[in-house]
């Protein structure tokens, strides 16, 4: 990606998961600014959907970690499929992400009835993306690395009970902190943008 000393352009090109973590604290002031950065997120409806809970005592994240590591043991996730060696390899190393990461941001969506928005469900869940992303790509711009967790939602009713949070739809959590001296430095590869368009109509006919 081309930024031409563009901040925003290349805080995009350069932000990178980590999933090891050193144990230094992020300040309160920086958080602030994190979770101000995903609340300033585009919404269908300009709904807002986003509730932020934030966990920050090492005893609760150790909690939240064993419980997807007992499940994912004892194959009691709440999915309907069993899950592949690489979904359980991810569901693995993001509870020990979450061990070290001094800060877990839960992302909740407040339930819908059918009659009261239901329908508004899946781009409710597309909205909540939209401020994890801006969250994810702040937390960058301040040098904090951070994690884009879903595996907490095979686990979601457990959490549920150990946060207290009720009427609510976990949709995802992000892990902050610092990436350790002794991470790997490993990049994930991006495909070529020509691989990833499909198409385009140009004049009524298809390119």
């Amino acid at each position: 990606m081309s930024s031409d000393s563009n901040s925003v352009l290349d805080a995009i090109a350069t932000r990178r998961s980590t999933r090891q973590f050193a144990n230094a604290p992020v300040s309160q002031t920086d958080l602030q600014t994190v979770l101000q950065a995903g609340a300033h997120a585009p919404s269908a409806g300009n709904r807002q959907p986003w509730r932020f809970f934030l966990v920050q005592n090492h005893t609760v994240r150790n909690s939240v970690s064993a419980a997807m590591l007992h499940a994912l043991e004892a194959q009691q996730l709440e999915t309907s499929h069993e899950l592949t060696k690489a979904e359980a390899s991810s569901v693995y190393h993001s509870a020990r992400a979450i061990e070290q990461a001094p800060v877990l941001v839960l992302v909740y969506s407040p339930l819908r009835s059918s009659q009261s928005g239901g329908s508004y469900a899946l781009s409710d869940l597309q909205s909540s993306g939209a401020c994890m992303q801006n969250m994810a790509l702040a937390a960058h711009s301040l040098g904090i690395s951070s994690l884009w967790i879903c595996d907490v939602t095979y686990v979601a009713q457990r959490i549920n009970e150990l946060v207290d949070v009720r009427n609510h739809q976990l949709v995802a959590a992000m892990a902050l902190g610092y990436t350790s001296p002794d991470a790997d430095g490993y990049v994930a590869p991006r495909r070529s943008l020509t691989n990833s368009i499909l198409g385009s109509r140009q004049r009524g006919r298809l390119a």
